[in-house]
């Protein structure tokens, strides 16, 4: 996959992750997502389940 295609894919999957979620995130705070690395097949599902246990883990969300 070439770069720029890899970049928009990551961006479209983050966005529609945090998209998700967003409506559960306590207030307050500026989040940056970084992606590194491949997301290889990943799908939106899994990302948002990802990032998801971040935030709780961090927490900034509840179940």
């Amino acid at each position: 996959m070439g770069s720029a295609v890899a970049r928009n894919r990551a961006r479209r999957l983050l966005r529609e992750a945090w998209n998700a979620l967003a409506p559960r995130v306590q207030g307050g705070y500026d989040l940056v997502m970084v992606a590194r690395g491949p997301f290889g097949k990943a799908g939106a599902p899994e990302l948002t389940a990802e990032i998801e246990e971040l935030l709780r883990r961090a927490g900034l969300i509840e179940s």
